[in-house]
């Protein structure tokens, strides 16, 4: 049950610090979009279809959304192919990173609670 447990610590993670942002996404793919813009180079927004295999529908949503939380920014596009790229800004940087560690408490916090209950 301890995987179980850890399942539910982590899913509360992601209601609390991403989940009001996208009330009925799939977290996967919110946490995928935000995975790919967390790149050195800025993404378009077929790149990250490719790579995630979530739809252009699904991606091109939880961009508009994530761009208006202001954790994307839009980058200039390239004059020569007109592609608007996105990559993660300072503040998605810091929300991801918050999430990120609020995820391994949770993980540590679900192997504790395992350890002293057995």
């Amino acid at each position: 049950m301890a995987y179980v447990d850890v399942f539910l610590e982590m899913m509360a993670v992601y209601r609390k610090e991403l989940g009001d942002a996208f009330p009925l996404a799939d977290p996967e793919s919110v946490v995928l979009v935000l995975r790919e813009c967390n790149r050195p180079v800025p993404k378009s927004q077929t790149q990250i279809v490719q790579v995630t295999g979530i739809s252009q529908t699904n991606v091109s949503k939880l961009m508009k959304t994530m761009i208006s939380c202001g954790w994307l920014e839009v980058t200039k596009p390239d004059p020569k192919t007109a592609v608007k790229t996105v990559k993660i800004s300072f503040s998605g940087y810091g929300m991801l990173d918050n999430f990120e560690r609020a995820c391994r408490r949770a993980v540590k916090n679900a192997s504790k609670a395992k350890v002293s209950g057995t």
